[in-house]
């Protein structure tokens, strides 16, 4: 019985200890991917095409210069042709062929991406397309889609503001991965990536149009992956969830560690492509995360919830 006695508690301790030994591996993964793993290659893709969606500035920008230096060919897609064509010649400078699609998604709608498939045939042959990365978002345009000022109260936010949030966040998006998609998946080739944000891993008062856009891309881009996976195909879907990057959107800060460069950011986020920490690649933008998001590896959702609803009632409440 003594003896009994002793193995149960040895196997009490081992068990008892097993969710900091979890958290400790799961602690020594991150660090290893944020900081040490290789980067992902993206040599099958060298000679191939990537389609970028509001590449003239910002995050944008940041993914086509990336792609150009890892030789993927560009299209380019914005509104303003000035910053795409200078854009252009920069990614010509690093020795590989760009080309330049000016539309303004803004409007959306079936005739649209008519269009802009008819544009991009024109371009080039839509099965040389092997990556699109889907970086339109942020605030829709007033001129088009009219939408309440945000920060608001959720009572005061009428269903037209979450229609066009939608629409200009996910909508386009969403149209031209089904357009490119099944070409991809007939080929057994490709990459997609949607831009979403932090946020949308986060719950967070007064931003629920915005948040709730971004968690529907995140969320859309996981259920596109996991089938993929099921089904044993070479092409991935992948949803990236930036937090701060150094751009005009948020008055183009001097780049750090807590807001990085967004070339420097892109090219992170490359280098952890179709891995478990693609979504969250910026490694001070994943301490955020344990800090103020849900799924943390040191505190509750709840306490987590709680940090970020003080934050921003202290803010805007």
């Amino acid at each position: 019985m003594a003896l009994f006695a002793m193995e149960l508690t040895h196997w009490f301790f081992i068990l008892a200890s097993l969710p900091l030994v979890s958290k400790v591996s799961a602690l020594l993964r991150a660090l290893y991917h944020l900081y040490l793993r290789p980067a992902t290659s993206f040599a099958s893709f060298r000679g191939d095409y990537a389609l970028v969606t509001g590449a003239s500035r910002g995050i944008g920008r940041g993914y086509s210069l990336a792609l150009a230096r890892r030789g993927v060919n560009l299209i380019l897609a914005a509104s303003s042709p000035e910053p795409l064509e200078k854009l252009a010649e920069e990614c010509r400078a690093l020795g590989v062929e760009a080309r330049v699609l000016q539309v303004d998604f803004a409007p959306g709608g079936g005739l649209l991406l008519t269009k802009v498939q008819k544009q991009l045939e024109e371009l080039v042959d839509l099965a040389k397309i092997s990556i699109l990365v889907n970086n339109l978002g942020g605030k829709p345009p007033d001129r088009t889609l009219p939408t309440a000022p945000i920060p608001m109260r959720c009572e005061d936010i009428d269903a037209e503001t979450y229609e066009n949030y939608l629409a200009f966040n996910a909508h386009v998006g969403q149209a031209l991965t089904s357009m490119l998609l099944p070409i991809m998946v007939q080929r057994n080739k490709g990459y997609v990536l949607n831009v979403s944000s932090l946020n949308g891993n986060q719950v967070i008062p007064f931003l629920s149009a915005y948040c709730a856009t971004k968690a529907y891309i995140s969320s859309y881009s996981a259920c596109l992956n996991a089938e993929l996976r099921a089904r044993r195909c070479n092409v991935w879907v992948e949803a990236v969830c930036p937090g701060p990057v150094a751009t005009e959107s948020i008055g183009n800060p001097k780049p750090s560690a807590k807001v990085p460069d967004p070339v420097r950011f892109a090219e992170q986020s490359l280098r952890l492509a179709r891995t478990p920490f693609a979504q969250v690649p910026w490694p001070r933008h994943w301490w955020s995360m344990q800090y103020y998001g849900n799924g943390s590896m040191f505190v509750s959702d709840e306490v987590a919830q709680r940090r970020l609803r003080n934050t921003y009632f202290k803010m805007w409440g």
